[in-house]
């Protein structure tokens, strides 16, 4: 009851501010009403000049009938609803089913002896845990050894490939230089 108060208070501020917004201070009704139509033609005039207002204002039946406090209860209670809502769900439903249906079925399984044994086998999977981190650092390494002597195999084949340039190039020299002697 006290939010309801609250409530209904804040919407009377919200209302007055509004008016001394909207009401000359002089409180000529003539004015007041001068006003309200100006602001009634402005707003008439943006709705034309709008399509999409124009379906708004269009729409506003529908919505009050949407807002009005009987239409959900009219809604909630047709039969009709229920039962297009059922079978436009239909789909829905069989997949569910068949889901649940699956669940029940593995859910033997879980209250099998041998999930209720696995906590007994914690010690033999942390034994192959540190197995598996021993071989994963093993190979780390075998890796960088690899790597290294890749790379020393690489300098050693470019270190030859230079010097066979170089003694072919000082035997074509030492060819013409023969050749030119002659």
């Amino acid at each position: 009851m006290m939010e309801d108060d609250l409530l209904l208070q804040e919407v009377e501020k919200r209302i007055s501010m509004m008016e001394e917004q909207v009401v000359p201070r002089t409180g000529n009704e003539k004015e007041i009403m001068n006003v309200l139509m100006e602001a009634n033609t402005g707003l008439n005039n943006f709705a034309t000049k709008r399509e999409r207002f124009n379906q708004i204002f269009k729409r506003v039946p529908a919505i009050l009938e949407y807002l009005s406090p009987g239409f959900i209860d009219t809604v909630a209670t047709g039969n009709d609803y229920e039962r297009e809502f059922v079978l436009s769900s239909e789909e829905e439903i069989v997949t569910m089913s068949k889901q649940f249906a699956e669940i029940q079925k593995l859910s033997s399984n879980l209250d099998s002896e041998k999930i209720r044994e696995v906590p007994s086998h914690q010690s033999r999977l942390n034994k192959l845990e540190l197995v598996q981190q021993k071989q994963l650092d093993d190979l780390s390494a075998v890796s960088s050894d690899l790597n290294s002597l890749l790379l020393k195999y690489n300098e050693l084949v470019n270190a030859l490939s230079e010097n066979f340039v170089k003694w072919d190039w000082m035997i074509s020299k030492l060819e013409e230089g023969k050749n030119s002697g002659e």
